[in-house]
């Protein structure tokens, strides 16, 4: 199975949100790593057909996704950034809506949406309306949704909003059992979110692919450029004004500092091994705080 995108474009009037995008994915999990208007959306969008592109292409198997048409949809999971349901609806019917939309029914779907709102951590809530449902509890509810009808291809757009550290762990330990076969392609500005599960990291940056590989091959680019220093704290501020400082520990009387510079920054300063929130700080600087934990 591979789903190939192809100078994918897509214009609104003069902006450009996609910007000849073009990659071929194979099953595996994909992390789509940007800073909040880089385009991840209307790319999520175009993948599952709910956008028609400018211009560009996008095929599953040498077949072009419009002319699947519907058995291209029933392959497909989506979770979108914002979630919609029908606030007297219950998690429960709900998912049976959703499944039924699928086209599975009967005892399947109410063992399979059984399943699921328990591996979300929704079971003690299937009976209650989804109006009364916190933020991060209707994004569990979006993740179960997706994975109805067990689709080869998972469209994640930014499915962690609002969940705390402990569900964001949770979820990425569900993605990785539930990834096994799948086109899992999961987008987020949230570096944790995907460093840990994605075989593939994808950036992506004012529409257009700018880097691709796994963590390790593209924080390459960026492996003389990393330093450690512990400095007086009156130092650290001057640094912080002047540097691209991605940590910042307070450690007793002295501070420190993780730094991105080309060359060594302050006396005392080590090199070390870059991570990808290091790189993501490297091409989004102005977005770095989107980013942390």
């Amino acid at each position: 199975m591979e789903l190939s995108l192809k100078h994918l474009t897509r214009k609104y009037g003069e902006k450009i949100a996609v910007d000849d995008f073009s990659a071929a994915f194979a099953p595996k999990v994909y992390g789509l790593l940007g800073a909040n208007g880089a385009g991840k959306t209307t790319l999520m969008r175009l993948i599952c057909d709910i956008l028609k592109p400018t211009s560009g292409s996008i095929t599953l198997d040498g077949v072009g996704i419009s002319s699947l048409d519907e058995s291209y949809r029933e392959k497909l999971g989506y979770d979108p950034q914002r979630f919609g349901y029908y606030p007297d609806f219950t998690a429960e019917s709900y998912m049976a809506y959703i499944a039924a939309l699928k086209g599975i029914g009967g005892a399947a779907a109410r063992n399979e949406a059984r399943w699921l709102l328990e591996a979300v951590g929704l079971s003690d809530a299937a009976k209650r309306k989804i109006k009364t449902f916190s933020g991060g509890m209707q994004k569990r509810l979006g993740i179960a949704q997706a994975m109805l009808g067990d689709p080869a291809i998972l469209i994640l757009d930014e499915p962690t909003a609002g969940l705390d550290p402990k569900e964001r762990v949770h979820f990425r330990n569900l993605i990785s059992s539930f990834a096994p076969g799948k086109i899992v392609i999961l987008s987020t500005h949230i570096v944790s979110d995907v460093e840990y599960i994605a075989a593939e990291i994808m950036m992506m940056r004012q529409g257009r692919l700018i880097r691709r590989g796994d963590a390790r091959t593209i924080t390459g680019i960026i492996a003389d450029s990393v330093w450690e220093a512990v400095v007086a704290p009156d130092v650290a501020e001057r640094a912080s004004a002047g540097m691209t400082v991605g940590n910042i520990r307070h450690e007793g009387g002295a501070v420190r500092l993780r730094i991105l510079s080309d060359k060594k920054p302050l006396d005392g300063a080590v090199r070390v091994e870059p991570n990808l929130e290091d790189l993501y700080l490297h091409y989004f600087e102005e977005a770095a705080e989107s980013c942390a934990e």
